[in-house]
């Protein structure tokens, strides 16, 4: 007869210590983590991921997006001179708050918070001096979180 409750006793410290493990972060800082459901986005030039929480309209030469139907930000590919600052990349209502050079992107990376009289936003200008081009990753400051903006900026890849 004590086969079973001894039996039973395992059963149950192994279903303990299993829902334990289960719930438990692997590291603190994967519990300090939130994790953010995201989506590929594939292009002609680009691959990208957004949360699944962004509608992505492409056009030609930009992706716009969009929380629930307003917009948001967007991907703008423009012609970049190599020789000039990246501030001539800035739309000409934008006032520059401040800027740094952002690390771990595909290609060299200059952000700029701007004021516009509408709103402040930021601008991360990935910037492609072979083939003079830049691509403009912007987005309305209050619209997404700092996690948001930098997980979508460090997903960016060029395809060609």
């Amino acid at each position: 007869m004590k086969k079973p409750k001894i039996l039973f006793k395992l059963l149950i410290s192994a279903a303990c210590l299993f829902s334990i493990a289960a719930t438990a972060p692997v590291t603190a800082e994967a519990g300090a983590q939130t994790i953010t459901k995201t989506k590929t986005i594939k292009g002609a030039t680009l691959t990208y991921k957004v949360p699944v929480t962004v509608q992505v309209t492409s056009l030609k030469g930009k992706a716009v997006f969009k929380k629930k139907g307003e917009v948001i930000g967007g991907i703008n590919f423009l012609a970049y001179d190599p020789k000039k600052p990246a501030t001539a990349l800035l739309p000409k209502y934008e006032t520059v708050i401040n800027s740094r050079t952002v690390k771990g992107t595909s290609l060299p990376c200059v952000r700029y918070y701007t004021q516009s009289e509408d709103f402040r936003s930021y601008h991360s200008f990935l910037l492609d001096a072979k083939k003079k081009r830049a691509f403009d990753f912007w987005v309305n400051s209050k619209k997404m979180t700092d996690k948001e903006i930098q997980d979508i900026r460090a997903s960016i890849k060029v395809l060609k």
